[in-house]
């Protein structure tokens, strides 16, 4: 029954209750008046009569009441229905459109979410471009909150946001009971699992129960962030008060969540799921500690983070390898990743910018180290590194050397090429390589990877200096069954290359990192690669070598600080 007919029934019952009231209250209005003395009544009539005419009067009143009480009561009653009841729906009503719970989704993409008590979604908003991308026409109002989530979801992997080895989601959700959002929190994680598992990814997700007060709608809204990115950077800036809030604004949550991760995991608020580090990597300390640490002992912003590098060399002793960049000063240090001691640091001017690119027939000087060095000219810094002593201590170290003369420059030395590692395990192995990256170290980079044949597979470690093996773990493996059949319609893994070079337009290009990803369907290639101020990340179809992905970054200073002495 609906409203309108609920209250036209009630109507007809309250008319019919109260039939002839109406005319019996005019008729005793009618009485009542004749029993007020009247200024020309004589004064002489007989108290006696007039106190016996008036007893009759309010007899009859009563008795002509008496028969009335029960209409009027049910009148009332009929009333006092109509209200509660009209009550009732305007009260349903309010709570079906109050917001009682909301959720924000944060990879790239950020999406927030607002439900009623029932989880029915009543609004979806998309807090920037990529959420914008990822919405594109959907329209989610009215629907279940599990539904809508699995539809977002689902969207961001079909744009092409859930394509990287790693990803990092934050799940926020604020709803009054704790319960009930430690009930959605566990829901959305769970289809987040069960949607990389699916898709053959792996992931952190970063699920925090979200206290909306006006500090993080401020925050949020100063930096057109999300409510759930807000607060988690109002814990990290709590705990690290000398990054300035618009630094961190500006990084992604997978960012966050490799400088800050144990800042993250401390809070009581927040519980971590999917790829999560082992106990012994528990023991680390935070990236950003490492780094804020440095800045501090340099003298350099410590915005400087942002764009500072720091890798994790995990060999025979867990360090952190670092460069920071400033102007055109370089700072690299080694740390011990769980005392933080400093192993070793220098400080150097920057490699001058090199020249337009020459033509490539007219270098003056072929180094012998490395076929691929024949393609570009040997690049040559203007001052060489200045190595500290071995037995120095690092308090004794002078980071700022500007007042020595810089040696004679030298020609840096070249370091094996990508192309030739790849010779040598084929040369040795046989088979496919599976995955090969460049590892950089100032004094042991590696091209680490691992290849497989018919039943075995081996884990490969190769010094780029000496070009020596470093590591040789040969294992059974049965994985090569699954594309051996399709090896000859596929281009190979040096083919794949080769083309990242000649897309790139630029024959120094290096191809730090590349990957063989099979698929019964569409079997990729995928890494990255740099040049001077570029980075390259990219997909390759295995099948005719047509491109899937191919997206340029430019002001990255990666390769000038790393790779620029390898190819």
């Amino acid at each position: 029954m609906n409203k309108k007919k609920m209250e036209k029934r009630v109507k007809a019952a309250f008319y019919r209750a109260s039939d002839g009231l109406f005319n019996d209250i005019l008729a005793d209005c009618q009485k009542e008046r004749m029993l007020i003395p009247m200024e020309n009544q004589t004064r002489n009539t007989s108290t006696a009569v007039l106190e016996s005419e008036r007893t009759e009067k309010h007899s009859e009143v009563r008795r002509a009441s008496s028969w009335r009480r029960p209409r009027v009561a049910l009148a009332a009653a009929a009333a006092v229905v109509v209200l509660a009841l009209s009550g009732m729906f305007a009260f349903q009503q309010i709570q079906v459109n109050r917001i009682a719970t909301i959720v924000t989704l944060d990879l790239n993409p950020s999406i927030q979410l607002d439900a009623n008590r029932n989880d029915q979604v009543l609004a979806v908003h998309a807090l920037n471009e990529d959420g914008n991308r990822v919405l594109k026409d959907m329209r989610l109002e009215k629907t279940d909150l599990n539904v809508a989530i699995n539809a977002i979801m689902g969207s961001m992997l079909q744009a092409g946001f859930l394509a990287d080895d790693i990803n990092t989601f934050l799940v926020s959700v604020d709803n009054p009971s704790s319960e009930k959002s430690a009930e959605l929190r566990n829901l959305i994680s769970g289809q987040l699992e069960t949607l990389m598992a699916s898709n053959s990814l792996d992931g952190l997700i970063i699920s925090q129960k979200l206290a909306v007060d006006d500090d993080v709608s401020a925050i949020a809204d100063q930096y057109g962030i999300s409510l759930g990115k807000a607060y988690l950077l109002r814990h990290i800036h709590d705990g690290y008060p000398e990054i300035a809030l618009d630094v961190l604004a500006a990084m992604k949550i997978g960012e966050l969540a490799d400088l800050f991760a144990h800042t993250i995991a401390e809070d009581d608020d927040v519980e971590l799921r999917g790829y999560q580090p082992d106990d012994d990597q528990q023991q680390w300390l935070d990236r950003a500690s490492v780094l804020a640490m440095l800045a501090e002992r340099w003298d350099l912003d410590p915005a400087s983070i942002r764009s500072a590098s720091i890798e994790l060399e995990d060999d025979d002793q867990p360090i952190y390898v670092v460069v920071f960049k400033d102007g055109d000063q370089v700072y690299r240090a080694i740390v011990d990743a769980m005392s933080g001691d400093l192993i070793r640091e220098e400080h150097q001017q920057a490699p001058s910018p090199a020249p337009t690119e020459p033509p490539a027939a007219t270098p003056t000087v072929k180094p012998t180290e490395t076929p691929s060095a024949t393609t570009a000219p040997t690049r040559q810094p203007t001052k060489a590194p200045t190595e500290p002593s071995p037995t120095a201590k690092p308090a004794e170290t002078t980071p700022r050397p500007t007042s020595t003369p810089a040696p004679t420059t030298a020609p840096q030395q070249q370091m094996l090429s990508a192309a030739a590692a790849r010779k040598m395990v084929i040369d040795r192995f046989g088979g496919i390589i599976q995955k090969i990256e460049y590892a950089y170290d100032d004094t042991n980079p590696k091209y680490k990877g691992e290849a497989l044949k018919d039943g075995y597979k081996v884990v490969f470690e190769i010094n780029a200096r000496t070009s020596g093996w470093a590591k040789w773990d040969v294992s059974n493996d049965n994985s090569w069954d699954s594309f051996a059949h399709a090896l000859p319609d596929m281009i190979s893994i040096d083919q794949a290359a080769r083309s990242v070079v000649d897309k790139s337009g630029q024959a120094n290009t290096f191809v730090q990192k590349i990957d063989f990803l099979w698929d019964d369907e569409e079997p990729l290639y995928q890494g990255e690669a740099f040049n001077k101020g570029v980075k390259y990340s990219f997909e390759i179809y295995a099948y005719g070598g047509g491109y899937q992905k191919w997206d340029v970054s430019t002001g990255d200073e990666t390769w000038s600080e790393k790779y620029f002495n390898v190819r």
